[in-house]
């Protein structure tokens, strides 16, 4: 696949010097970058060209420094809860990159910064957490809810989804339905169990509910 040369081209702070030769464990190419303090660091084409990554860092230190000196909401839940939404979809080192990030899922421009998240979604309703409504769009104020872990979870767009005896579950509810371990389901599911052998356990015999 061929690499657009992005060499001496600017995007916010950072001028790119050089494409590192190794990609990253995901396989995107890697770009040396030398920010306006003087720093270098190291981007994916994607966060350049989407202005996900604008600096070194200097840039989020100067903005979210005077944003919690401003609210002291560093340590709240609903802090946490917007670095992580920027994270997965900036961050390739990110656990869930791949879903996010990786699928071109982005946060809207308003939203990079966190007093503009907060002035559209509060505080974080206790027990809820972020969710897309729909899951083939990113995260904006038009886009987004807080929910139940539960619902959250259903709408993941890597579910598994199994219709049994006239019911349909994702295989994690199922897994509470029945008190199975939800990666044990998942190991038999990808064996290639039929739905009698996949819920299969002491007290439920020929798949009966």
């Amino acid at each position: 696949m061929t690499i657009a040369n992005l060499i001496s081209q600017r995007f916010q702070r950072l001028l790119v010097v050089e494409l590192l030769p190794e990609r990253t464990k995901r396989g995107y190419a890697r770009w040396l970058c030398k920010c306006d303090c003087g720093n270098e660091t190291v981007v994916i084409t994607a966060n350049l060209k989407r202005g996900n990554t604008r600096s070194c860092g200097c840039l989020h230190k100067e903005t979210f420094g005077n944003i919690t000196r401003t609210h002291g909401m560093s340590e709240t839940k609903t802090y946490r809860s917007w670095g992580d939404m920027i994270r997965r979809c900036t961050n390739p080192n990110y656990r869930e990159f791949d879903y996010y990030g990786g699928r071109e899922i982005s946060v809207c421009d308003e939203w990079k910064r966190f007093e503009n998240f907060y002035r559209d979604m509060g505080d974080v309703p206790k027990d809820m957490e972020i969710d897309r409504i729909d899951n083939n769009k990113g995260y904006s104020k038009e886009n987004c809810r807080w929910t139940t872990a539960l619902i959250n979870s259903n709408n993941k767009r890597n579910n598994i989804i199994i219709l049994f005896q006239g019911e349909t579950h994702t295989l994690k509810e199922w897994s509470r339905i029945f008190g199975i371990n939800y990666g044990t389901l998942r190991s038999r599911y990808h064996a290639g169990y039929n739905t009698i052998k996949l819920f299969r356990r002491r007290g439920i015999k020929n798949g009966h509910l």
